[in-house]
């Protein structure tokens, strides 16, 4: 978890986001698995500004429309937009986020 006192600068800097994937990594990695890619990771966000961090920390987003409608996380960048969460398993997230 990285949270307003791990940061200097609150969303939509991407700082929150960088940290969150440079920590994920060194986890992984110091547990003996390969370098994470920022292909491996996806941002589920719920705000434009989440969003908007999200793709400045060159991650790809799923937005979740729980107060801000669907389009709006779209044009703040969100690659897909979920209704539902409980309708993202991981290998539907594998498929819709492969690059």
């Amino acid at each position: 978890v990285v949270s307003a006192e791990d940061v200097s600068q609150s969303k939509p800097d991407p700082e929150c986001y960088r940290t969150g994937f440079q920590w994920t990594d060194a986890y992984r990695t110091s547990h003996g698995h390969l370098p994470m890619t920022h292909q491996e990771c996806v941002v589920i966000e719920d705000s434009p500004a989440g969003v908007r961090a999200g793709v400045a920390a060159d991650l790809q987003v799923l937005g979740v429309p729980n107060t801000v409608p669907a389009e709006e996380l779209r044009k703040a960048g969100a690659r897909w937009i979920a209704k539902d969460l409980n309708d993202w398993w991981p290998e539907s997230i594998r498929l819709a986020f492969a690059r």
